[in-house]
């Protein structure tokens, strides 16, 4: 028997968040990989969990695939067909957000409970929010799409400061410290590519002055062979006068 847990979640999911991520595919079809991502969300994903992370960068299957998910979810584009279809692809879109937000039943007990939210970092959540206060802002949607817009930003805030239930001393000063360690990187990263980009600029710079050294003497050049030509004209004018003189003799 397959155990499907053998494959990773983001395998799994690949293909419907392909079909949502493109702005080519269609509003029926973008509404169809949502139904897919919400029925693994419900059935599959909460085979995959463990214990909660204590890094704020993904490192699980489970982290990976959720921050793909969100990512997915926060530049959902589809070309417009009809108001009705438009608005019943962002109700299931919303509807998957909620999902993500809701406690799901643990594989190995029929009571104990796990939300994936647990399992999301700060940017994840972020992009959530950024869905759902995207659409309460555009007043060009309908009242009923805008609340439901209004009741997944709750569901997202309220989960979000649920976790702070479980957080412990020692949780939040390692979570802490990573988040510093990942800024220290960053910040690393950011310097030496500066570093690299003024290192291109300098030797932009040496190019262009070592270009123009050859340009005083192009221009002397062209000034020795201006009075050399003057030179030859005034020899010539002189012989033609004194031909002229002579024959006037």
């Amino acid at each position: 028997m397959l155990d499907i847990t053998a494959l990773s979640p983001l395998t799994l999911m690949a293909p419907f968040l392909a079909l949502v991520r493109s702005p080519l595919t269609s509003g029926p079809i973008t509404s169809l990989a949502l139904s897919a991502l919400h029925s693994i969300t419900l059935s599959l994903l909460p085979l995959y969990f463990d214990a909660p992370p204590t890094l704020p960068s993904p490192s699980t299957p489970l982290q990976i695939a959720l921050a793909h998910l969100t990512s997915t979810l926060s530049v959902c584009r589809f070309p417009s067909s009809s108001p009705q279809q438009d608005e019943l692809v962002l109700l299931r879109l919303l509807r998957l957000i909620e999902t993500l937000t809701l406690p799901l039943p643990l594989p190995t007990t029929s009571t104990a409970r796990g939300a994936l939210m647990d399992h999301m970092g700060d940017e994840s959540v972020c992009e959530l929010l950024e869905v759902g206060l995207g659409m309460l802002a555009r007043a060009r949607l309908t009242e009923g799409l805008r609340n439901s817009a209004g009741v997944c930003v709750q569901a997202v805030v309220r989960a979000v400061f649920t976790r702070l239930k479980t957080l412990t001393p020692e949780g939040v000063e390692r979570l802490v410290q990573a988040s510093k360690e990942i800024e220290e990187k960053e910040k690393a990263t950011a310097q030496a590519s500066k570093r690299l980009q003024e290192g291109e600029g300098e030797t932009a710079g040496e190019s262009s002055i070592a270009g123009n050294d050859t340009l005083p003497v192009t221009i002397e050049k062209l000034k020795m062979d201006d009075e050399d030509s003057t030179n030859r004209e005034d020899v010539v004018e002189g012989q033609r006068t004194r031909q002229r003189h002579t024959c006037q003799s």
